[in-house]
């Protein structure tokens, strides 16, 4: 088991997980030490059980590509020590959620404007006809909008504090 830092955020452990019959795949658990709950996410590795080192946490050499599959997880566990290490350095009490976004989505905030997201999908509703949907989404967009005064929005500013006030805005 890989405990990740000093502080004890929790805990990191490769662990494989029957998939189908005499197939077992590869999957990455991540445990909080804070909260009574975990994640697993598959590496997208299969693998059958005479070919795993339940010690070592690996392939075993007879695997036809152990060398290659071992250096993947690998590089997967240094993904995940390198996350858990920046959110130590920013002092981020953070929760698994987080931890997975980061793992699955990269290491830098996203910055995708939410008003240019939502206009595309608009767009697309209309070429595919669905004019109905898309005057739906469209009138959304022009209350929240009207809601947030400001000519765009990241989605990484949308939480849950915003969309109480939001909330709160619709209903008066």
């Amino acid at each position: 088991m890989f405990h990740p830092s000093r502080k004890n955020h929790g805990k990191y452990q490769i662990k494989i997980e029957e998939k189908s019959k005499h197939r077992w795949r590869t999957l990455h658990r991540f445990a909080s030490a804070k909260r009574p709950s975990e994640k697993s996410i598959a590496s997208g590795l299969l693998v059958k059980i005479e070919r795993w080192d339940q010690k070592e946490h690996c392939f075993k050499t007879r695997h036809p590509n152990a060398m290659q599959n071992n250096r993947l997880l690998d590089t997967i566990k240094i993904k995940a020590r390198n996350i858990i290490s920046e959110f130590e350095i920013d002092d981020i009490d953070f929760t698994l959620n987080e931890f997975e976004n980061r793992f699955r989505f990269g290491s830098k905030r996203s910055k995708i404007d939410l008003f240019q997201f939502w206009n595309s999908f608009v767009s697309d509703l209309e070429l595919s006809g669905r004019m109905g949907y898309a005057r739906t989404n469209r009138d959304t967009i022009n209350s929240l909008k009207r809601f947030h005064k400001k000519p765009g929005i990241y989605m990484r500013e949308i939480n849950v504090t915003f969309l109480d006030k939001y909330e709160v805005f619709l209903r008066s």
